[in-house]
């Protein structure tokens, strides 16, 4: 997993694309929507990532002849194919940054739900989470996206179920940082420093506005989040709130 730069994870709308998009504002950094091969041993059970990953325009462009189903492939197999065809269709300029990246950068939100099997499978990759407390995240989903109610209590818990696992067994190379700090200015240091194992960031300007140049505002973030909404929520979720929010404080990594 040498070309495997950071993997990029949290719940869904937690700004997951925010952060993802301040890495690609690095040169010769630029990767694909998702990639869902941290998700079963077998890519033939990661759905509908097996399906996107061989999308042009914003996916990775993976040609079609290029089997990342076989179950002789390790991990670091399908990440070795991965990088060597991304990129392929170089039929626009997304498809061009990404065939040109000098790295991956796996961004997939749908690995927090099983960050312990990622963990055990990407080696000491790092993982960088951003998170919400819940109320945020249910407005982002259900009030502002209209997730199902059936499927974000599902979410919840299983999320739940990932933060417990951080505080209790305090996994090596996972940084755990809330939406309302990547957002900061300063959480440029702090993203700097994780990188520096691979990358001299030193005279590095990273920035959201510098991504939005170098894709040409192809594709541009937007916050989900509107604090202004008054929400109560759901009485079956409201049990796990506390400990839910509880949790994040205790294991997030401070920004200044």
């Amino acid at each position: 997993m040498d070309k495997l730069l950071v993997i990029i994870t949290g719940p869904e709308r937690n700004g997951t694309t925010y952060l993802s998009q301040l890495v690609y504002s690095i040169p010769n950094i630029y990767s694909g929507f998702e990639t869902g091969l941290l998700l079963d041993n077998s890519f033939t059970n990661c759905k509908p990532f097996c399906q996107w990953i061989y999308n042009g325009g914003l996916q990775w462009g993976m040609q079609k002849q290029v089997d990342l189903y076989s179950s002789n492939l390790s991990f670091d197999d399908k990440y070795k194919l991965l990088f060597k065809h991304k990129g392929s269709y170089k039929n626009n300029h997304s498809q061009k940054l990404i065939s040109e990246s000098k790295f991956i950068v796996d961004k997939t939100p749908a690995y927090f739900r099983n960050l312990e099997f990622v963990r055990n499978n990407s080696k000491d990759i790092p993982i960088i989470i951003t998170i919400k407390y819940l109320k945020d995240t249910y407005i982002s989903n259900c009030v502002n996206r209209s997730q199902s109610l059936t499927n974000f209590k599902k979410n919840a818990i299983l999320q739940l179920k990932t933060l417990r696992w951080i505080k209790m067994k305090k996994p090596c190379n996972i940084h755990v940082y809330r939406y309302e700090d990547i957002i900061k200015p300063s959480f440029v240091l702090e993203l700097k420093k994780i990188l520096s194992y691979k990358l001299d960031l030193k005279n590095v300007n990273i920035s959201h506005e510098k991504y939005v140049k170098k894709t040409n505002g192809e594709y541009v973030y937007k916050n989900w989040s509107y604090k202004e909404f008054i929400v109560e929520l759901p009485d079956y979720l409201k049990h796990i709130e506390s400990e839910y929010n509880s949790i994040i404080d205790s294991v997030i990594t401070k920004v200044q």
